[in-house]
């Protein structure tokens, strides 16, 4: 059994005071006095004799009191600590699950994003190809290198070529020849709210990316061309465009 050190001395100490008492009353020639008196002053005998016994014990409980109140201290202490511990691993645990969660939102949407640019370019196409044999049109220079890099697969080609078409002829005009194409007015509103929704994916990117995404698509060549388009969109259209 292992007993606490002071739980030792206790019973240490009454068997030492209750041996010097049985001591003394052999020695003194006591023990028949104690066992022949009256009730009362047997009463006050032993009373007495344990009293000193109970300040004994009631001492080492004090003291006992003491170490399990410091221990106690000690456990709520660790305890703070571990909870500390435990509270700063959940925050590194959250932010690398948010970290992650931003990683695939933003792959998400680079994904999503080529597959809008890709539409917008084939969207881009059709309409070029709709205005190739408008010879009366006033068009810049580098009209045949920009169709051939087009037709290439040129990654801003038909943007560029489409938007310096659009700016350098009359915009009357080319709503009458272009309105007069099949499919053009569908093209010029499914090229706008491709991009548009573009735009619109770039909100969902958490932080400050939505920001750097949304003004770098807003200065391409896709956005300069969807401008106008939004122009000669026979549906009249509000450009989509802001900046931070």
């Amino acid at each position: 059994m292992n007993l606490k050190p002071l739980t030792t001395a206790g019973l240490i100490g009454s068997a030492g005071w209750i041996g010097f008492v049985v001591w003394y009353l052999f020695r003194s020639n006591q023990i028949e006095t104690v066992l022949t008196s009256a009730p009362n002053n047997f009463g006050d005998f032993w009373s007495g004799t344990f009293a000193p016994l109970a300040f004994w014990w009631l001492v080492l409980g004090y003291f006992q009191q003491g170490i399990e109140l410091r221990q106690n201290v000690a456990a709520l202490e660790q305890q703070s600590k571990e909870t500390a511990a435990l509270a700063i691993q959940a925050k590194v645990q959250a932010e690398a699950i948010k970290a992650n969660e931003l990683h695939t939102r933003r792959d998400v949407f680079f994904r999503s994003a080529d597959r809008t640019i890709e539409e917008l370019r084939e969207t881009a196409f059709f309409i070029l190809s709709r205005i190739e044999d408008f010879d009366d049109f006033v068009i810049s220079n580098e009209k045949e290198e920009l169709i051939t890099a087009a037709k290439r697969g040129s990654k801003d080609a038909c943007f560029i070529y489409l938007a310096k078409f659009i700016a350098e002829n009359s915009l009357s005009l080319m709503k009458g020849y272009l309105n007069s194409r099949a499919g053009f007015n569908e093209a010029v509103d499914h090229y706008c709210s491709s991009f548009e929704r573009l735009l619109a994916d770039c909100e969902n990117v958490s932080g400050e990316s939505n920001k750097v995404f949304r003004n770098y698509y807003q200065g391409s060549n896709a956005a300069r061309l969807y401008e106008q388009l939004c122009s000669l969109s026979q549906n009249p259209r509000q450009s989509a465009m802001r900046y931070d």
